[in-house]
């Protein structure tokens, strides 16, 4: 009953027409690239089909989603492609974890194409009643499938590969969202005193880290996550490290703590690694 209502209201959230005017509204294929381009967002382009093909990532997930301009049926598809194929001899057991799956998901969307096999997963928005979708529901939906993609891929993987069962499916989904969250190094602000100094280490969901030394920001960086183990590639700031650095990271009741696995730079050791840093909960 809870998974239901859980559902049902997010599904209603997305699809409730947003207050917004005619003229926020993208209503063609030509005004959606705009937006796009005035975002500043690569894509490839398939000018015949409408569609444009952005290059996505979450974590150590990489892949690629497609925003089909449908004319014919008035909607948008945001489709990521989870670059895997399924094998006719699996065919039968993939189909049936699915719609196990789409069952369970907050979301449903695990789909295949059948004339080639390739695994997706997909969500549809009308365009009617509102004659158009907002350019902040694009984002929205772009990155609302990635994260559904990238959470659902491990289990996707195991049932392709035989290792586990249709009927293990939903299980499997949800034991790897809990290990997952242990792994996810949480976004936000993390403090800490050192050398008489404030230390301010901020850290957002699109990898990029700032440190800032009694309110003063002195590294901007570029960061990748891979399970437990993060790289921090310096872009910016007068105490920017030359090379990059990479550590073993552990969160742990509110203190986030590293370790080094390689370094250069003995000044971004020390300054990670001296103690720990505390989390800070955002004000309500």
């Amino acid at each position: 009953m809870k998974l239901l209502l859980r559902k049902t209201l997010l599904v209603t959230l997305l699809l409730v027409p947003s207050m917004v005017s005619a003229e926020e509204l993208i209503r063609t294929y030509d005004e959606l690239k705009a937006s796009l381009d005035k975002a500043g967002m690569k894509y490839q382009e398939k000018k015949a089909s409408n569609m444009v093909i952005l290059s996505t990532s979450k974590g150590s997930y990489k892949g690629a989603q497609l925003i089909i301009w449908d004319r014919k049926f008035g909607v948008v598809h945001f489709m990521e492609s989870l670059g895997m194929i399924v094998p006719k001899e699996r065919l039968a057991d993939t189909e049936t974890a699915f719609l196990r799956l789409n069952h369970g998901l907050r979301i449903p969307g695990l789909g295949i194409n059948y004339k080639n096999g390739r695994v997706y997963f997909r969500t549809s928005v009308p365009l009617t009643p509102r004659g158009g979708i907002p350019e902040s529901e694009v984002k929205n939906y772009t990155q609302l499938i990635l994260a559904e993609a990238a959470n659902v891929l491990p289990t996707v993987k195991a049932i392709i590969e035989n290792k586990i069962k249709p009927e293990q499916a939903v299980a499997y989904y949800s034991a790897s969202l809990r290990e997952n969250k242990k792994k996810t190094l949480k976004a936000g602000r993390y403090t800490k005193e050192l050398g008489g100094k404030s230390w301010l280490l901020t850290l957002d969901a699109k990898g990029n880290l700032q440190l800032a030394m009694n309110g003063n920001v002195v590294v901007k960086s570029k960061v990748t996550l891979k399970g437990n183990q993060i790289s921090i590639e310096d872009s910016g700031g007068p105490l920017a490290a030359k090379t990059p650095g990479t550590y073993k990271w552990d969160f742990q009741k509110g203190k986030l703590t590293f370790q080094k696995i390689k370094d250069d730079s003995n000044g971004r050791e020390k300054v990670l690694t001296t103690g720990a840093w505390k989390y800070q909960e955002k004000k309500k």
